[in-house]
């Protein structure tokens, strides 16, 4: 029978039992694998990737307990007895060291010491070692570094300098050595073990032949991304001893951040009083205000105290047209890191100017008052 346009046909077809084999037990176990083999491959190599990150972080990488933070008038000493140097100070509660801050203070603490005279013009900085003697090893050091092949005289004067930067680099690497693992583990190499192994896990998963188009294998590849970025981040630890020298550094940081009508009512369980606000006491902490970033509220404490003295202030050892006029400890502040930090970038050599952290726009120094940011890892 003819059938009209668009009418519907059914057709039905039937095969006798027997005429195709059913699935084997082999060709049901390969089948279920290729379906969900991808699934168990990540479900297990992820919960013992996790057992690992876990086991390690347990070992090296839980936070010892830390001190309780109160005010502290003066900057912690190490077990010499000697006061850490503003770049110890900023290195160990940065964790590294950032933008052009650390160089700066230990360069203001030199210069408040009669060792450093610094003379900023506009386009050309000159640092000149005087007669002083110079007090602590992280000052020698840098000195040393600075100075030793220069007749004592460094100029900053917008060309490039590779022994400077060489020398800062150098430093760089004695501060962190000095600074680094006795006070503060990264514990990287677990963190790497535990990347290499997620790799491994990534490419079996990849190259075997199992179904991988699920959202299921999607969302197993996502937690373990995420995984292995949140025990990056858990890993690092300070040390017991780290952790001490840190809750005192950040007790004197309090100090030099708190207002003094706040400072009252400070918790004080070592029954010490603030010292009384000089002009020499605003400018030996400066150096160490500006490591840590504070330096704005700690000059805000010497306005506050000696209104008179520090609208004349101007230290001794800056002088130059670069320093901004006004008679305020913030204008010079600022204008002195400004300073620094932009002759350290001109003196950087071309193929490191844009990543090694010298670049005039990793920190900036004093300008806006400090703040630390910027390239984690440089001057």
């Amino acid at each position: 029978q003819a059938l009209p346009p668009k009418a519907g046909l059914t057709v039905s077809a039937s095969i006798a039992p027997g005429v195709i084999a059913p699935l084997s037990a082999a060709q049901k176990r390969a089948l279920f694998w290729i379906r969900y083999g991808a699934l168990i491959m990540l479900s297990v190599g992820g919960l013992g990737l996790l057992l690992f990150y876990y086991r390690q972080w347990s070992r090296v990488g839980r936070d010892p307990q830390k001190p309780p933070v109160f005010a502290r008038y003066a900057p912690p000493k190490d077990e010499t007895g000697q006061e850490y140097s503003p770049a110890a100070i900023h290195y160990i509660h940065h964790k590294g060291l950032r933008g052009t801050d650390a160089l700066s203070a230990m360069l203001m603490q030199l210069g408040g010491q009669d060792v450093l005279d610094i003379q900023a013009d506009k386009k050309v900085t000159t640092i000149r070692q005087l007669s002083a003697p110079i007090t602590g090893d992280d000052a020698q050091t840098l000195v040393h570094l600075l100075m030793a092949k220069r007749g004592g005289t460094l100029v900053l004067d917008g060309e490039t300098d590779t022994p400077f930067h060489t020398a800062l680099a150098k430093f760089h690497s004695i501060i962190a050595k000095k600074y680094g693992p006795k006070y503060y583990r990264y514990n990287l190499g677990w963190a790497v073990l535990g990347f290499l192994a997620s790799l491994a896990l990534t490419f079996a998963v990849v190259l075997s032949p199992v179904a991988k188009n699920s959202l299921g294998v999607l969302g197993l590849f996502i937690a373990l991304v995420v995984m292995n970025g949140l025990f990056v981040f858990l890993l690092p630890a300070p040390t017991r001893y780290g952790a001490q020298i840190s809750s005192e550094i950040d007790g004197f940081k309090l100090y030099l951040e708190t207002a003094e009508e706040k400072r009252i009512n400070t918790a004080d369980p070592l029954g010490t009083r603030p010292p009384a606000m000089t002009v020499k006491l605003y400018e030996r902490f400066l150096p160490y205000a500006m490591a840590l970033g504070v330096e704005k509220p700690w000059t805000k404490q010497f306005e506050t105290s000696m209104p008179v003295e520090a609208k004349a202030y101007r230290p001794s050892y800056a002088h130059g047209n670069a320093f901004k006029s006004g008679g305020s400890p913030v204008n010079f502040s600022r204008s002195l890191g400004k300073t620094l930090t932009a002759g350290v970038a001109a003196a950087a050599p071309v193929s490191q100017s844009s990543g090694s952290g010298f670049s005039s726009g990793s920190s900036g120094g004093f300008s806006g008052g400090g703040g630390g940011g910027g390239g984690g890892g440089g001057w």
